[in-house]
């Protein structure tokens, strides 16, 4: 799911993948709000090999230096040779060529901070995926039912019953109009 804090998809998005989100500490803001959602659907000419993520990242800007191919997440740069799958045997990412599916870059380690969203393409530097700057730390595939979209959103935290909820089934292009209200404290993505 892609999450707005604006109507009409406007501002930078928040991906979510399915699972539990009891608070929103994960927005790394002291209130998130959500104005407009929409799920995240694959196919069509961007995306041809949805089912096989692979991506080669480069060291520097225009597929120049090291390069390592990646089919997995990464959970953290490092300029260290590892054993560690999960980490990436370079210290910055400068180009990125996204050969299947779809990807999210991080800007800091553990999958945290500012997201981008990247389809099959290249990527010459930070400017193509829409950085705030040359920062990305962490990235790993989305995987997902692209087909069935459901998430329920809370007012409370905890997923508590006493406030309202909504079952979003699919794009609400501004919040306000469906009567839920502003706030929203928890989160259930169940598909999508």
């Amino acid at each position: 799911w892609l999450l707005y804090e604006e109507p009409g998809f406007q501002g930078v998005p928040l991906m979510l993948e399915p699972g539990e989100y009891p608070n929103l500490l994960f927005w790394e803001k002291k209130e998130a709000y959500i104005r407009s959602m929409r799920p995240l659907k694959m196919g069509g000419r961007k995306v041809e090999f949805s089912g096989e993520p692979k991506v080669i990242v480069y060291e520097k800007p225009f597929f120049e230096g090291k390069h390592v191919e990646i089919e997995s997440e990464v959970f953290m740069l490092d300029d260290k040779e590892s054993e560690d799958k999960t980490r990436l045997p370079l210290t910055s990412v400068g180009s990125m060529k996204v050969l299947g599916g779809v990807w999210v870059a991080y800007e800091k380690p553990g999958f945290e901070g500012h997201q981008y969203l990247l389809e099959e393409g290249a990527y010459r530097d930070w400017a193509d995926w829409g950085g705030y700057d040359e920062e990305v730390q962490s990235l790993r595939p989305i995987v997902g039912d692209f087909t069935s979209c459901h998430m329920i959103m809370y007012s409370e935290k905890d997923f508590g019953s006493k406030g309202s909820n909504i079952n979003v089934l699919g794009i609400i292009s501004n919040l306000k109009d469906t009567g839920y209200g502003l706030r929203t404290q928890s989160i259930n993505v169940l598909s999508g």
